[in-house]
């Protein structure tokens, strides 16, 4: 954790390769993207290893689908409004309006009630620091810098972000609703090993979906809409909220409106691909989820099981089960090759509120110990979709 730390310390700038496709999406300017996380905190719960990991995966995102783009990632360090202010216009120094930025923030998010107004701030902090960053603030910062921008965020309640910053040059990709908490996992016993799991959902729509699922229409871009729409489908943990230009009717036609371009390369090294849910069934005194995917390489996979209590996930009472497979005799065990799953989920596994996250998690590592989310789905009791 340490080291992840240190090598994360300093704002670093990096160039990916060659830009001639990715330029499209802003030929006659620059594309910019900005990643940052915080996991110290004076007033909240540690998030570590969740954030840094977070801007780890990032970075490689916009390095493997912009290429070309310039990055600039910051872990930590950053704790006062005025230095995250500076951090931006430095980054976007020259910004014409050919350009794009896209601005990545990983931290908690925090609601409060302020005058018969539910206020929302994101915090950052240098576990001795702390500031609070509202929507309006992000706002007027991001105001000031010409060009089209596009804001993903892993929060808590990051939903307020969608509502209030909106407009043609502005596109928004929140993890969960303004009142709705957004979720992250540490692995037991592997301190270094945990993601936010829409974090996590992102970078796996990107690498391990089929084409047809991340791409639809077969163009080589990856657009606001079907990005959205992949993440629904692997993404159960909470609810995403999206706003601005792509997510309607008035969005302009090719590169312009993409946010992603597809790399066959990016998705090689990918364990399972192509998961599918199927419809949810009911049968008697269960309900019954059917799904699909592809496994490339041998891996172990196990599924969990975690019921909902008072509005909230209840990780502590969750249930796992290793595949049925059995590869060399090892129970989870699967070989390549296409599977066909159905799990039954009982009336008391989907607790008093009638609703469970099923995730699938596969198990990789050099002796399989580190759990990876590969995706979830919310499973609600009388519901067939």
């Amino acid at each position: 954790m340490k080291r992840i730390i240190c090598l994360l310390a300093a704002a670093v700038l990096l160039a990916g390769g060659c830009g001639a496709s990715v330029a499209e999406i802003a030929p006659e300017g620059r594309i910019r993207c900005i990643v940052m996380g915080w996991d110290h905190f004076r007033t909240m719960e540690d998030t570590s290893p969740c954030s840094a990991n977070n801007v780890e995966i990032m970075t490689a995102v916009f390095r493997d689908f912009l290429p070309g783009a310039e990055i600039t990632r910051k872990f930590g360090g950053t704790a006062r409004a005025e230095d995250f202010a500076k951090l931006i216009a430095e980054t976007c120094r020259g910004a014409t309006e050919a350009d794009v930025l896209y601005l990545y923030l990983s931290t908690h998010g925090v609601i409060w009630e302020e005058n018969g107004e539910t206020r929302m701030a994101f915090l950052i902090s240098d576990g001795k620091e702390e500031d609070a960053l509202e929507p309006r603030r992000i706002r007027e910062i991001l105001d000031g810098i010409p060009g089209r921008k596009i804001l993903i965020l892993d929060a808590c309640h990051s939903g307020a972000v969608a509502e209030e910053i909106t407009g043609e040059n502005y596109r928004v990709i929140a993890s969960g609703g303004r009142m709705e908490d957004s979720y992250f996992w540490i692995a037991p016993n592997r301190p270094e090993a945990g993601t936010g799991y829409f974090t996590s959902a992102l970078e796996g729509a990107l690498r391990a979906s089929l084409p047809e699922q991340i791409d639809p229409d077969g163009d080589g871009w990856v657009t606001a809409e079907e990005l959205r729409g992949r993440m629904e489908e692997i993404y159960g943990a909470s609810t995403l909220s999206c706003s601005g230009a792509g997510f309607g009717p008035e969005e302009t036609e090719g590169a312009a409106k993409a946010v992603f371009r597809m790399t066959e390369a990016a998705q090689t090294e990918t364990r399972i691909t192509g998961i599918r849910f199927d419809q949810t069934e009911q049968e008697e005194n269960r309900t019954a989820v059917s799904f699909r995917f592809t496994v490339r390489r041998e891996t172990r996979v196990d599924y969990r099981l975690i019921p909902m209590k008072n509005g909230k996930w209840a990780f502590d009472d969750a249930m796992t089960l290793p595949d049925r497979e059995r590869s060399g005799g090892v129970r989870g065990q699967l070989s390549p090759g296409e599977k066909t799953r159905r799990i039954r989920v009982s009336e008391e596994n989907l607790g008093e509120e009638g609703k469970a996250l099923l995730q699938i998690i596969s198990l990789q590592g050099l002796h399989g110990q580190v759990p990876v989310l590969e995706a979830s789905k919310m499973i609600v009791r009388g519901e067939e979709n």
